[in-house]
């Protein structure tokens, strides 16, 4: 069963002054919950405990084999072999209900400015600038079968987090030329934005662009910008679930079974992208409403965030990466776990 209910609330002032400046503001909550119920979820251990069922060396009953040596654990012998054989008190011994409950947040404000500061010979000059602040935060409960990870599926750790991110950003629309023998129009765009995120501190980035009608019926354009991913929620501080995996242990060739969580990881970085653009836009004028547009993306990512293998981490760390040796564990040289977190690679 799936339950969601999301709550959004905003409020927002705009004006004007000073003869072609104008201003707007706004301030905006939002809360999602969300409930997953699993009914009839298989709980690992007492399934097997009652699969492994036994006949009583005294009474000749059907028993489990556990109940020999600890008679008050309260196990339930299955028969799992034809239709009905399954009793409800077995049921109820080895299914249980799992519970999900996720309730994210987000309180956000800005302030934008807008205007024409002066002009140029080719034209107006456009600027919009302004500063936002927004606290992200999650809270996600399960219940204790779950969070111990003793159903057979859909194990959720309980765990919590919250971002505040201040930023501040300006815009300029420059024109360079217009109607001239060379160019119909040809605009400047230049951009920049400051972001300090509290979990991982201040970032910038930013773009020059080129807009380039060389006629009514043919633009070209081209961008170049320094762009960011900041990490979900989720990336920086899940719950560790508790996972094992066979890793082949590079420095002995053997294979090991380790104990391989999987969570999030609060030193994460946004990461950083360096992107190139160019494309072309051609609307003929024989053929009005018809618009034919060529692009091309050149993409460099530094510091990607993701997540690897157990048995890649183990690999990256016995080729000397440092990051990748913070998430593996050894005990008198033997191999015995390995975090699977999600890196800045």
């Amino acid at each position: 069963e799936l339950s969601t209910e999301v709550r959004r609330f905003v409020a927002g002032l705009e004006g004007q002054f000073g003869g072609g400046w104008s201003w707007d503001a706004y301030y905006t909550y939002g809360q999602s919950n969300v409930d997953i119920v699993g009914r009839n979820n298989r709980i690992t251990a007492n399934y097997n405990l009652a699969v492994d069922a036994v006949a009583h060396p005294t009474s000749g009953a059907i028993v489990c084999r556990s109940t020999l040596t600890d008679p008050t654990n309260g196990c339930v012998p299955v028969n799992l072999f034809g239709a009905g054989s399954v009793s409800d008190e077995a049921r109820a011994y080895m299914m249980g209900t799992a519970v999900r409950s996720w309730n994210l947040q987000q309180n956000a404000a800005a302030f934008t400015l807008r205007g024409d500061p002066f002009s140029t010979w080719a034209g107006v000059v456009s600027f919009a600038g302004g500063i936002e602040a927004r606290r992200d935060s999650a809270d996600v409960t399960a219940d204790p079968l779950s969070a111990a990870s003793r159903f057979g599926i859909g194990a959720q750790i309980p765990w919590s987090g919250e971002v505040d991110v201040w930023e501040t950003f300006g815009e300029l629309v420059v024109p360079l030329a217009a109607d001239a023998p060379f160019a119909h129009a040809l605009d400047l765009n230049l951009g920049a934005r400051y972001t300090d995120y509290s979990t991982s501190g201040g970032v910038s980035t930013w773009k020059v662009g080129l807009t380039y009608d060389i006629t009514e019926s043919l633009r070209l354009r081209t961008t170049r910008s320094r762009d960011i991913r900041a990490p979900a929620l989720a990336e920086l501080f899940q719950g560790a679930s508790q996972v094992n995996s066979n890793v082949i242990d590079p420095t002995t060739s053997t294979s090991v079974n380790v104990r391989s969580p999987v969570l999030g990881n609060a030193n994460l970085e946004p990461e950083e992208g360096d992107t190139f653009t160019f494309g072309v836009v051609y609307r003929p004028a024989f053929l009005p409403g018809l618009r034919l547009s060529a692009d091309y993306y050149d993409i460099n990512i530094e510091g990607a965030i993701t997540s690897l293998t157990a048995q890649a981490i183990v690999d990256r760390c016995a080729a000397g990466n440092t990051q990748a040796c913070n998430s593996v564990t050894r005990v008198g040289g033997v191999l015995t776990q390995v975090d699977v977190v999600p890196m800045n690679l």
